[in-house]
């Protein structure tokens, strides 16, 4: 028969068994990513008391003052490559409907790490800014130029020991290059293996930086992505560092359309914008839309625009009162918003 006092030191070492494998749990990583609404911007103001979008002065394009607010809408994940996801984090989701937990393998390559996640939504940003330049512009019929930038380099490639991330192409095989179709041009009489030689601008300074050449699915490449950077006849700058990836190309876009305009398309309002867009204007489908309605209304939005290849993706419950609609390119987004009667917006 066990003496009380060894009963109550099995007790406490089984109590103490249990709240250490209680910790280990909580601390544990898990599999998955956890998601919610994000921060939201609004387009035309400031972030930490600096403008988020800064324009040169120039008296032949004037800008003029928005009556109303553009946001642009985020969605804040944790776990996976974007950090330590424990079950205490996780244990949220049964507390908030609004938060969603998923596994981390729906989202991303088991290979992939935080910085590969961080440079691919940086690169995916600067994309949106450039598609929301030039969408803008020629809603405007402002005039613009081209740019050529490298903004990815693939492994295993000839590209990988002569070229770096921001060189700026201006001639290929001594031919001026103009935009990506013109690339596409030359490369096409190029045949795998040939060298080819690409004059570039580095650190300030033009090069000639030649390489082979190999085939990739019947094409001859060197190896590089090119982004193709719109400049328009002013500097416009966005500075809003903390924010990844294609979804703010459509507020952008909207944004700058109603700075360079005499139209007021807000008309005093808070508007939800979000959607993905093209150099030529048309709205692409986003992930994260039930998290950006969320935020959209928390910041005062009654409402919201989004691509409407997104439309299977409208949670079945949403704010009685944010109108949520749906678009397929600039010129829609914009002529909804100078509509007088709701009546008449798209539907999905």
């Amino acid at each position: 028969m066990s003496s009380p006092l060894k009963s109550l030191r099995d007790n406490l070492a089984s109590v103490v068994l249990a709240l250490t494998l209680l910790f280990l749990a909580g601390v544990s990583d898990l599999p998955y990513v956890r998601s919610e609404a994000g921060n939201t911007y609004e387009a035309t103001g400031s972030v930490n008391d600096e403008p988020l979008l800064v324009i040169e002065k120039n008296a032949a394009f004037p800008t003029y003052q928005s009556s109303g607010q553009i946001l642009i809408l985020t969605v804040s994940s944790w776990g996976g490559p974007y950090g330590r996801l424990t079950w205490i984090d996780a244990m949220r989701t049964f507390f908030d409907s609004d938060v969603v937990i998923v596994p981390t393998s729906f989202l991303f390559d088991p290979d992939q790490t935080s910085e590969d996640v961080s440079n691919q939504g940086s690169q995916l940003f600067l994309s949106a800014e450039s598609n929301a330049i030039a969408a803008a512009m020629e809603y405007l019929s402002l005039p613009v130029t081209k740019k050529l930038i490298i903004g990815s380099i693939f492994e295993d490639t000839p590209a990988v020991d002569n070229y770096k991330l921001g060189d700026v192409l201006i001639r290929l095989n001594g031919i001026t290059l103009s935009d990506f179709e013109s690339i596409t041009s030359i490369m096409s009489d190029v045949k795998p293996g040939d060298s080819v030689t690409y004059t570039l601008i580095r650190d300030g300074k033009e090069i000639e930086v030649s390489s082979s050449t190999i085939e990739n699915e019947g094409r001859t490449i060197v190896g590089i992505g090119i982004l193709e950077q719109t400049i328009p006849p002013v500097a416009i700058e966005v500075q809003l560092p903390d924010v990844k990836g294609p979804s703010a190309g459509l507020a952008f876009a909207i944004s700058l359309v109603e700075l360079f305009s005499k139209k007021d398309f807000t008309k005093n309002r808070i508007i939800g914008v979000t959607g993905e867009i093209t150099a030529s204007g048309e709205v692409k489908a986003i992930g994260g839309l039930d998290h950006k309605i969320n935020g959209a209304y928390a910041s005062g939005a009654r409402l919201m625009l989004f691509p409407k290849e997104n439309c299977n993706a409208v949670p079945k419950v949403t704010p009685r009162d944010l109108r949520l609609v749906p678009v397929t390119t600039l010129e829609e987004a914009l002529e909804v918003l100078l509509q007088p009667n709701a009546k008449s917006y798209p539907k999905c």
